[in-house]
């Protein structure tokens, strides 16, 4: 039952996150934009800051909205000269839903616009004399 709810947020949160955030910020910033030839510092900037503190608000609420698990009871530090050489010492600490989340949206965005700039742009220097 619990991947139906993944299945959702993946649903929804890549189309939002890869292509609704990005292109609301680009028609915000050309409404700022006055004429055809060159771009301005305001679009570019709206654009740049946008999109910049609209990813920090989205991953602050995702993480309100699914706080993390309090760590787990750790005894006190020891000294760095104290620990031992040994493999449990490089042991992570395991990711959070939403950090999960967030890593496999950015890496199916990433993918998907990728094959969008192979297959499908068309690239604005021509190829030959």
């Amino acid at each position: 039952m619990k991947w139906i709810g993944w299945i959702c947020a993946f649903a929804i949160g890549i189309p939002v996150i890869g292509v609704g955030i990005p292109l609301g910020w680009i028609w915000i910033a050309s409404q700022f934009q006055h004429g055809f030839h060159a771009l301005g510092l305001l679009p570019v900037l709206i654009l740049s800051f946008g999109i910049l503190w609209t990813y920090i608000a989205v991953s602050a609420v995702a993480n309100w909205l699914a706080p993390p698990p309090p760590p787990a009871y750790r005894p006190q530090p020891r000294r760095r000269w104290l620990e031992p050489m040994a493999a449990d010492r490089s042991r992570r600490e395991p990711t959070t839903g939403v950090e999960t989340f967030f890593v496999v949206t950015t890496m199916i965005v990433s993918v998907c616009v990728d094959i969008f700039l192979v297959f499908f742009a068309h690239p604005g220097v021509p190829t030959g004399p």
